[in-house]
Formats: structure tokens, sequence, C-alpha cells
């Protein structure tokens, strides 16, 4: 009796079935490696280890890395690229470690020059674990200072949430001595930090300080860990006799736009009648938390990305239903109208009072482009020194092997295509340490002149 085997695949035994399986993994895995050994694909590159140990393999890493920056750098004609190859190639292929290694790619990507583009290397969770600090030796007083020889230590900026802040610190506030040791001497400089860790890894700091306006004043610290994201958290201060309110904005990262709409919701609430938005060494970060940002002030599409091929995409400011989105839509490609990113704030404060900005040679990037569109669209006063004029969007790129990075794609501009930066100041002024530590600041006492058109530029105002 002859046997019947059926015509479709499906039909046969078990055993069967596993062998045919067998043999067409094995084809897609010789058809996959043949492909990718011909340069078409990324899965056959070598693994950390592999290109740890074999100079080639760190060759082709670079040569997959530098392909992909100039596919996606934001003008391509701006930079030799068989120059720039042949400048870091060597040092990437030399590299036999890991730090090396990323040392070798970040001074790459530095010599792009556009201060935007930048190294990543492999977010390891091993690194994020070898950052830890153990929460039992907290010993960060969680401010940014300046130490004036033979008077101590100037509080520029106090971290919201911060030992610093919990125990009373302000910004203007000199620490002469920390736990009866002095940090008047002359030539201490940046030692006088030194000496308040020691105080507060023994574990409550009394601080002796002088406070413009106030004498002197003795605050006990409890050492603690500076809350997550307070470094660059927005903070806004009010005068209540001026009615005249600060916004400080250290930097454009997530939850920055968020924390500025609750200052400036505070703010109003406790009679705020003006704004200066301090954006002083605020070195940029991102076009959507600019857009949210500027969503307290304006609605529409006041800036755009542009590359050498034209305009890329559109920041489009939205304000509805008490809440706030930005978006970056699509202008070129295949898609044009489609939303490339979206954030939204639920809850948006809006600031329809007047508004002045305070910049410095250290504002960037974002920072210039909130100047710009605001002196624009409110005609708001900027006050400072002019920016350097660095306002390229960046994004964040993948290659082989987990490796990340930032990279320049387009420049941002008005929406009309006219340049945002460099910001020119319309009055200029300079912040001078020991003026701050008798209670004055001036670009921000000349802001509030021209905010209220004083005669005369106030002496105490921060």
């Amino acid at each position: 009796m002859r046997r019947v085997v059926a015509a479709t695949p499906w039909a046969a035994t078990g055993a069967l079935r596993r062998v045919v399986a067998t043999l067409l993994v094995v084809a897609i895995a010789v058809a996959i490696g043949s492909w990718a050994g011909a340069g078409g694909g990324e899965g056959t590159l070598p693994s950390d280890d592999d290109w740890m140990r074999s100079e080639s393999a760190r060759g082709r890493l670079f040569d997959r890395v530098a392909d992909r920056v100039e596919q996606v750098y934001w003008d391509p004609g701006r930079i030799d690229w068989s120059s720039w190859r042949a400048a870091h190639r060597d040092e990437v292929v030399r590299a036999r470690s890991r730090p090396a290694l990323d040392g070798a790619f970040r001074r790459a990507f530095d010599g792009l020059g556009d201060g935007h583009s930048r190294w990543i290397g492999r977010p390891a969770g091993t690194v994020a674990r070898d950052r830890r600090v153990d929460p039992s030796t907290p010993v960060d007083l969680g401010v940014e200072a300046i130490p004036l020889d033979e008077r101590g230590l100037l509080v520029t900026r106090v971290h919201p949430g911060a030992a610093g802040d919990v125990a009373g610190l302000q910004r203007g506030d000199v620490i002469e001595r920390a736990n009866g040791r002095s940090l008047r001497e002359p030539g201490l400089r940046w030692a006088m930090q030194d000496r308040i860790a020691e105080a507060l890894r023994s574990g409550v700091a009394t601080l002796e300080i002088e406070r413009p306006g106030s004498g002197s004043v003795r605050l006990d610290v409890v050492p603690a860990q500076v809350p997550p994201g307070a470094r660059q958290r927005p903070v806004g201060t009010l005068d209540p006799a001026s009615g005249v309110a600060r916004l400080e904005l250290p930097a454009f990262v997530a939850g920055s736009a968020h924390a500025a709409h609750a200052e400036v919701a505070r703010l109003q609430d406790a009679g705020a009648r003006a704004l200066v938005v301090d954006l002083r060494g605020n070195p940029g970060g991102g076009v959507l938390e600019m857009g949210l940002l500027l969503a307290l002030f304006l609605e529409g599409e006041p800036v755009g990305a542009w590359t050498d091929r034209g305009p890329a995409w559109t920041l489009r400011i939205e304000r509805d239903g008490g809440g706030a989105t930005a978006r970056l839509v699509a202008r070129g490609g295949a898609s044009p109208g489609r939303d490339v990113a979206v954030e939204r704030i639920a809850e948006a404060a809006v600031w329809n009072g007047p508004v002045a900005v305070l910049v410095d040679e250290r504002s960037a990037s974002a920072a210039e482009a909130t100047a710009a569109v605001l002196a624009s669209a409110r005609s708001a006063p900027i006050v400072g020194t002019d920016t350097p004029g660095n306002v390229e969007s960046v994004r964040r790129v993948a290659f082989v092997g987990g490796n990340e990075a930032w990279v320049a794609v387009g420049d941002l501009r008005f929406e009309g295509g006219a340049p945002l930066a460099p910001v020119e100041v319309d009055a200029e002024a300079r912040l001078d340490p020991i003026e701050l530590a008798r209670g004055h600041d001036a670009p921000f006492a000349e802001a509030i002149r021209r905010l209220r058109a004083l005669p005369w530029t106030p002496g105490r105002w921060f």
C-alpha cells in the first residue's frame, strides 16, 4: 500500500516540520550574513568587546558613525569631511579601552565645531550605578557660588529643595564661616568649598553669613542631596513692594517648561505685575521645552529649523482648554505637515504683562532663540551682553552597538528664514560679584528701569 504525502507542508509530520524550520532559519541567517557583509546592514558589526580587541573593527565603527553623521548633519557643506575623518579616525582606531574610545569620539565630535554635536557613547546601566551617591552620606550644600578673596563665598543661585535652600540661604549671601572656620583667609579661593563640605560631613554645618540689607545671619544646614532636576529647575522670585518678578531659567531640559508655568502662576497669585526672564548662563536645550515656555507669552509659529536644503520643520505653539501644546511640524521630506514631535502642558499659565529678558555671553541655542522671539513678538527689552550666535537644533542619533550622540541637524531661524542670533542687547550691563554681595544686580536693575520707565536705575534689585 502506497503512503500518500500531502502537497501542503502543514500536513507534514512534526519531525519533518522541525527539519524544514531548521533549514529555513539557516537559509535566512546565510542570506542576512551575505547582505550585511556587503554593507547592507548593521547586525554583523562587532560587539563592544570585539572592537576593543581589533583595530580594523574600530576603524569600521568610526566609518559607520562618520557616514551617519554626514548623512544627517544640518549643513554638510560647512565641514570638510575628508579632513575631519583624517584628523580623528586614527585616534579611534588606536583606542584600546572604552574610556579611550569615548574620549576619541568626543574629540571628533568637538571637531565639528558647531558647539552642539557631542558624543554620548553607550548609556549603559553599569555607568548609572557607578554614579549613584549613597543617600546616607550627602554633603552637597546645593548652591552655585563664587569665591570672593578675603570676604567669603558668594551665593549666586540656590537649588530649590537642596540643603542650602531648606536652611534659608539666599542669592547674594556671603558665607564667611563654616563651623567656626573662617572663609576669609587670603588666597583661600575654591578651598572655601572644601571647608563647607568638611563642615557638612560633621553632621550639621553652622554657617555665618553676611546678607545684603540684613547684616549678619547664622544658619544651621542639615546635609542633604540635591533633589533630581533641581540644578536646572526654574525659580521665580518677587519683590512685593514693586511687583517685579524674576524667572530664572538655567536650561531647557525635560520638565523645565512645566516648572516655569507653575512658577509664573504662583508669581501672578502673589501679585507680580512685571516679569524679567533671566536666561544668563542658559546653554539651551530642547526645542519643545522652549516652545512650551514661549506658550506663556504667545501662540503661532515663531521659529523653524533649516538645513542646506531649505526649511525642515516649524515650531507650532497652541493654547487651548487651559493647556498648551508645542509641535515640531515637518515642512519638507515625504510627509510635510506631519508632527515630528509633540509635548503638552495640561495646565498652562499665560503672561500678558510687560516682560524683559536678561542674557549674557553664555546664553546659547534655545536661550538665544527665546530672547529673540520675545524681543520680536512681545517687544521685550534685552539687557546684558551680546550672545554668541549658536542656535543649531540637535537630534539624538543611535549608532551600532548601542552608541549614541547628539548631532546638529538644523539651524534655528525665524519662520521666514531670518537669523535668530547672535542676540544684540538693547542695554549692556554686566553682573559684578562685589556689587551682588552688596545687593545690586546691575543687569536686573537695568531691566527693571526699562520695564517701569524709571528715570534712574534702582540700586538694589534681585
